[in-house]
């Protein structure tokens, strides 16, 4: 992956702002008590085309920084251990790429091969091993996994989806788009299965108590489609608002989640849910990107 001329130039948007986002007052305290307050990291392609990130450290929002390289796609990170971060993305030359965060520094762009034609979607289904999807050039899924020490060669997992795939530890679940525009859940024991929806985006799948799925609707709001664990069933879509213009991206810790996605004025925006509160509503984390957002919670 070639790493841009450009990588050194300063985003307007992505580098103006070294405030602290402030949160309304009851969504601060809820935070605040979170035992603890895990670290997390937004990442997003900036208007220069290389990956930038953005670290919420406690309630401290430190600078967006450029992780620079050329990528193609919306990136997707997962964190497969403590103070471990790994950040994919499609390159120039349609192929994966990764860099890793070991808790101290980043390691240089490294290529995992293959040609995928979506963004990645990454899980880590146990300490230390990484499975990431992607679209092929056959529009259906495929996957690589590192067991810890490498990493294996890509798979094929089917279907035709028309969007980023996204994917759910440790059971790998895997949520895309398929050609109906409806979302699309594949597991190992029912294979594929629609949610139903009228989607515009790709989804994202995040677990709190039950399993949750979001997407931007026809509408371009953010959608929310809930597993009930106990009753074993699924719920009807629900519209939490908003108008979003990239697929949205979500992360659960303890009694809290949140989601991430690009807004009409090309800034990350974020929703976020505390038991106890429900939904806040949206805030704004700034820059200006060109991708959607991911979002990962590091694990300590």
């Amino acid at each position: 992956m070639k790493i841009s001329k450009f990588a050194i130039v300063v985003l307007i948007g992505l580098c103006l702002s070294t405030v602290q986002i402030a949160y309304a007052d009851q969504q601060r305290t809820d935070r605040e008590n979170a035992n603890p307050y895990p670290m997390q990291m937004i990442f997003a392609r900036g208007t220069d085309n290389t990956l930038w990130y953005r670290v919420i450290d406690g309630m401290i929002i430190r600078d967006w920084e450029s992780l620079g390289g050329i990528i193609t796609s919306d990136p997707d990170a997962v964190s497969s251990g403590p103070n471990r971060v790994d950040v994919f993305a499609q390159g120039t030359d349609n192929a994966l790429w990764r860099r890793s965060w070991n808790g101290i520094g980043w390691s240089g762009w490294e290529s995992l091969g293959g040609i995928i034609t979506s963004g990645p979607g990454a899980a880590s289904p146990e300490t230390n091993k990484i499975t990431v999807h992607a679209r092929g050039t056959d529009n259906s899924i495929w996957y690589k996994e590192y067991n810890g020490i490498s990493w294996g060669n890509w798979k094929h997992t089917g279907g035709i989806v028309t969007s980023d795939p996204d994917t759910l530890s440790p059971n790998l679940q895997l949520v895309s788009r398929g050609t109906d525009n409806a979302i699309w859940l594949y597991t190992t024991w029912n294979g594929w299965e629609s949610l139903g929806g009228i989607s515009n985006s790709g989804p994202s799948i995040t677990k709190r108590f039950d399993i949750d799925v979001y997407t931007a609707g026809s509408d371009n709001a953010l959608w929310i489609k809930k597993f009930d664990t106990i009753e074993q069933t699924w719920m009807m879509w629900n519209n939490l608002g908003g108008i979003i213009t990239s697929s949205p991206d979500a992360t659960s810790y303890g009694d809290y989640t949140d989601v991430v996605a690009r807004g009409t004025d090309d800034a990350v925006w974020v929703k976020s849910w505390a038991k106890g509160s429900g939904w806040y509503d949206w805030w704004s984390l700034g820059g200006i990107i060109s991708s959607g957002p991911s979002i990962v919670t590091v694990q300590t």
